[in-house]
């Protein structure tokens, strides 16, 4: 018998092909694992990491003169906000993004306020603390409320 008649020494070029193909799949996915896996840590390593900042930051505003009065926070003032008022509480106090919202409940009324800078973009991922605090809703009512503050890395 010739040496071009014989089958049992050849190897078919394409055989391994799908081998290949099934264990590069497999290598995807454990390298898109492995980044879920990263980014996870990464956010969370990012929120535990500046939740304190976000708690000094609420304190803050909550004494800040352009938004109390008698050392409450008072409803008037903060309707009363223009926008570049909250450009330059922007700029004051935090090197990151921020929005404040204040939520106060008394009896039948409720309140509830955001401020954020209108021309800032606000990402889904950032770290938000709250405090409570008393808002001074008129001359003669004030209410039990939480300031919540959410900050964020600026871009």
């Amino acid at each position: 018998m010739s040496l071009l008649t014989r089958d049992d020494g050849v190897l078919e070029p394409y055989a391994d092909l799908p081998a290949m193909a099934i264990a590069a799949i497999g290598f995807m996915v454990f390298i898109a694992l492995i980044t879920q896996a990263y980014n996870v840590y990464s956010e969370k390593t990012y929120i535990s990491s500046h939740y304190e900042d976000a708690v000094s930051l609420a304190e803050k505003l909550s004494k800040e003169s352009l938004l109390t009065r008698n050392s409450m926070l008072d409803a008037e003032k903060l309707e009363s906000l223009t926008i570049p008022e909250i450009k330059e509480l922007t700029k004051k106090y935090s090197a990151y993004g921020f929005k404040l919202e204040i939520q106060a409940i008394a009896g039948e009324h409720s309140y509830n306020k955001v401020i954020k800078d209108p021309d800032m973009f606000e990402p889904r991922l950032g770290v938000s603390a709250s405090i409570p605090i008393t808002l001074k809703l008129n001359e003669a009512q004030a209410a039990p409320g939480i300031l919540a503050v959410k900050i964020w890395r600026r871009a």
